[in-house]
């Protein structure tokens, strides 16, 4: 049986833990199911997928997110373990020229945040009626201090190489927005330097809001999960390299990682299934859940 080689390579946050974090749990659980396998789960950065792809490696199994599907496809298997309840626009987010070469196994989200004292600076109407999404473009201001005047935006979001979600998002001003070129930057721009008064945030955000919430250190908190679109999945993806004697390994540990107790997982790192509702009791959690397992556009991994 010997051992299993898995390439993760994160282009996007995990939760309140890292997915890194969770593959090896959930490797950890299989081997002890299945006496003389092993894993090496090696957590890649972009460097070095590229340094070992130029000197002719390959791993058994890739896990992977958005912006290396391309780079990778050509190594890819084509499934042949659909598992159920899986919905088609995660699905064919995997497709490539009608190959299912891949498959969705962990779910973040976008979320927009704000809090009634932000709105409130801003001048924004809460009345009962009131919903943050339609109110993007318009919670900018100027604040009036003794000595000088600090401009405080609508927005704030971060973006890296692979993500930017405002290009997928309809409706949002680009002149009243700030733009990080991380998550965690425009997070501590917005808690702790309040240079706007919405952050378009992700499931990482919700934990760190959520932590200060349960600390005490944050209160009255708005949000509005993001429904319309994601392109915050990892995928799994099996390498045509794998030697013949460790396919049936490989695909049994692919099955396994839709298990229901490897799904149920998700929620020990702040995640969510594309494959079932996971048991969370926070309210916020719970509304970013229900918008990303019913999202229509799901960007494909493999353009």
């Amino acid at each position: 049986k010997g051992m299993i080689e898995i390439w993760h390579i994160d282009t996007f946050d995990g939760g309140s833990f890292s997915k890194f974090d969770y593959l090896e749990k959930i490797a950890r659980n299989f081997e002890k199911k299945h006496i003389g396998v092993y894993f090496y789960i090696k957590d890649m950065t972009i460097e070095e997928l590229d340094y070992q792809l130029n000197q002719g490696c390959t791993p058994d199994i890739f896990s992977f997110g958005m912006g290396l599907g391309n780079k990778l496809k050509d190594l890819f298997l084509e499934m042949s373990i659909i598992p159920q309840n899986i919905s088609n626009s995660y699905l064919n987010s995997a497709k490539c020229e009608n190959l299912q070469l891949a498959l969705p196994y962990a779910l973040g989200g976008y979320m927009f945040f704000s809090s009634i004292e932000n709105l409130n600076n801003a001048n924004i109407d809460l009345d009962q009626n009131f919903d943050l999404r339609s109110n993007i473009n318009l919670c900018g201001y100027t604040k009036q201090y003794k000595k000088s005047v600090r401009e405080v935006k609508s927005l704030i979001y971060g973006k890296n190489d692979f993500l930017d979600p405002i290009l997928h998002i309809a409706g949002i001003d680009a002149r009243q927005m700030i733009v990080q070129n991380n998550n965690y930057d425009a997070y501590v721009d917005f808690v702790g330097q309040n240079k706007a008064t919405i952050l378009l945030g992700n499931h990482r955000d919700l934990a760190r809001i959520e932590n200060k919430m349960n600390l005490g250190k944050l209160s009255d908190v708005v949000y509005s999960p993001v429904a319309d679109f994601n392109d915050l999945v990892q995928y799994v993806s099996i390498c045509k390299n794998v030697q013949e004697n460790k396919m049936e390994v490989v695909e049994s540990f692919v099955k396994y990682i839709f298990d229901d107790n490897s799904q149920n997982s998700l929620a020990e790192i702040g995640m969510f299934s594309p494959v079932k509702n996971l048991t969370y009791t926070s309210e916020l959690y719970l509304s970013l859940q229900n918008a990303i397992l019913n999202v229509n556009e799901v960007r494909n991994v493999f353009l």
